[in-house]
């Protein structure tokens, strides 16, 4: 299956998470409650229209072979958020800089303040 735009992404993650679709896999939602997949799912489409042109399709395929981070800043102050978010792309497109991806420059330009 190829996912090309956000809408396709929010669409195929709320089939694999949501109880009694065809695509339910139990396995992507662990413990979490019926409830709570529903809720994130809410506020992932209520994202998309703020989020769509941030997401494309042709990027370089991305294995999870290797267990995923989540930074939870939605107590933090709005200064605290920006900072913490700003550490970790900071972070990332170091990464990317050095293993020679291309993708790091575009992200760089964009989040250029000048």
């Amino acid at each position: 299956m190829v996912i090309a735009t956000l809408d396709e992404l929010v669409e195929f993650i709320g089939d694999k998470v949501t109880e009694g679709s065809p695509g339910f896999e139990p396995l992507w939602t662990g413990s979490v409650t019926g409830s709570t997949t529903q809720a994130f799912i809410r506020r992932l489409w209520k994202s998309t229209p703020r989020l769509r042109r941030l997401v494309r399709a042709g990027l370089a395929e991305v294995g999870l072979s290797s267990q995923v981070s989540v930074v939870d800043v939605h107590a933090l102050h709005a200064d605290a958020q920006r900072f913490v978010v700003a550490s970790v792309l900071s972070s990332v497109w170091e990464q990317q800089w050095r293993g020679g991806n291309s993708t790091a420059a575009g992200a760089r330009s964009w989040c250029s303040t000048s």
